[in-house]
């Protein structure tokens, strides 16, 4: 996302950088882009501990 969205360009207030988040984002979601994960489930409890889907889960 940093590369696609924002490349090299610097965004002066936290404003507009939701704004062009939101804009690629939806963007992405427009084009059904699909994510080829490399990070798996296992590799995750290694690095985040084993709790780690339930404290995502209870932040939203």
């Amino acid at each position: 996302m940093s590369r696609e969205c924002l490349g090299r360009n610097r965004i002066p207030t936290l404003a507009q950088l939701r704004v062009r988040v939101r804009q690629w984002n939806a963007a992405a979601d427009r084009a059904r882009r699909k994510i080829n994960w490399k990070f798996t489930v296992r590799d995750a409890e290694q690095v985040f501990g084993t709790d780690w889907f339930n404290r995502i889960v209870s932040e939203h």
